[in-house]
C-alpha cells in the first residue's frame, strides 16, 4: 500500500481515470485538488472519498441530489454513490483521501462502528461544516494518515488503519456535537432506497421490487421518492444501473457484451443492449468505441 501527495493541481482527473493507481497503492492523497471537471458525465465511484475543502466553493450532485461544499467542509463518500462535478469557484482547492474498496473493508472490520455510524451521517448530510478548531484537527489526522502512508515496514498498513481510525473517531465526535434533528434523525427513504438499488439492481431493475422492502404500493413508493429528489423511482434506478454498465464497458474492455450483460443481471445480450441504447441513445458497442 503506498500513497501519493500531488503538490500541483489536477485539472483533468476523475476517479475513474486513476483507477489503476489506486487499486495500486490502496490509499492515495492528493493534495491541492482544483478545477474538476464541470459538466462532466455522472459516474459511479468504485472508492471511498474523503474529501476537505480548503477554499473556494464546489457545487456537484451526490446520488442525484444537489450538495454544496464550501471551505472548511468535509465530506465522506462510500464506494457505488452517483457523483456528478458541476463547477467549481476559481479558487477551490481540496485535499483528498481515496481509498480502494478492498482496503476499505480491511478497515471496516477493525473500526466497524465508527465507519458506518459517520458514513451514515454523511449519507443523509453529505457535507459537514466544520469550526476553525475541528478543521485544523482534521488536517492534522490528514497528515498522520499521509504520514503513515510514507512509512515502509510491516507495521505500515496498521499504522494506516490507525490513523484513518483517528480520523473517524474525530468525525464522529463533531456529528454528536451537532443538532441533528435539524437534518433528519432517522434516513430519509430516498437515502434507503439508494442502498437498496445499490445492494440489488443486478437482482431486479423493477419499481415493485424494491416498494415491497419498504412495505409501499409501487404507485406512493414512486411518488415519495420523487418529492424527495425530483426524479421518479424507475428513472433513478435506470440511471444507476446505465452509469454502472457504462462504467463497466469503458473500464473493463476485456469484456465482451455478453460478459457485460451477464454482469448487469440481464437474461440476454440483446435486452441488454435495448435498455442500453434507450437510456443512452447509443448501443454498447458504439459507447465503448470499439
Amino acid at each position: 500500500m503506498k500513497t501519493e501527495s500531488n503538490a500541483t493541481p489536477i485539472h483533468h482527473y476523475l476517479l475513474h481515470q486513476i483507477s489503476e493507481l489506486i487499486e495500486e497503492r490502496g490509499v492515495m492523497i492528493i493534495d491541492y485538488t482544483s478545477n474538476m471537471i464541470a459538466n462532466a458525465e455522472a459516474y459511479i465511484s468504485p472508492y471511498s472519498v474523503i474529501a476537505l475543502c480548503e477554499k473556494g466553493y464546489a457545487r456537484s450532485e451526490y446520488d442525484m441530489k444537489p450538495v454544496e461544499f464550501f471551505a472548511h467542509d468535509i465530506s465522506v463518500m462510500r464506494p457505488g454513490h452517483v457523483i456528478k462535478n458541476i463547477a467549481t469557484s476559481a479558487d477551490y482547492s481540496a485535499q483528498l483521501i481515496i481509498t480502494s474498496a478492498s482496503c476499505l473493508d480491511r478497515m471496516r472490520q477493525q473500526y466497524l462502528n465508527h465507519h458506518l455510524a459517520t458514513q451514515k451521517f454523511f449519507d443523509m448530510q453529505p457535507c459537514q461544516h466544520l469550526s476553525e478548531e475541528q478543521y485544523q484537527q482534521v488536517c492534522n489526522a490528514f497528515s498522520l494518515i499521509r504520514i503513515a502512508c510514507s512509512i515502509d515496514g510491516s507495521y505500515r498498513e496498521e499504522l494506516i488503519y490507525s490513523a484513518f481510525h483517528t480520523l473517524m473517531v474525530l468525525l464522529s465526535s463533531y456529528r454528536h456535537e451537532l443538532d441533528v434533528s435539524q437534518y433528519a434523525v432517522s434516513q430519509q427513504l430516498s437515502t434507503q432506497f439508494n442502498d437498496a438499488v445499490i445492494e440489488h439492481y443486478r437482482e431486479s431493475r423493477e419499481v415493485s421490487f424494491y416498494a415491497r422492502m419498504f412495505h409501499l404500493s409501487p404507485k406512493y413508493f414512486s411518488t415519495l421518492i420523487k418529492q424527495e429528489t425530483g426524479i421518479s423511482a424507475g428513472e433513478w434506478i435506470d440511471r444507476y444501473v446505465v452509469l454502472q454498465a457504462k462504467a463497466l464497458l469503458k473500464r473493463q474492455r476485456d469484456l465482451t457484451i455478453q460478459q457485460v450483460a451477464d454482469q448487469m443481471g440481464f437474461s440476454e445480450q440483446a435486452s441488454f443492449s435495448r435498455f442500453f441504447k434507450k437510456q443512452t441513445g447509443l448501443s454498447p458497442t458504439e459507447y465503448r468505441g470499439d
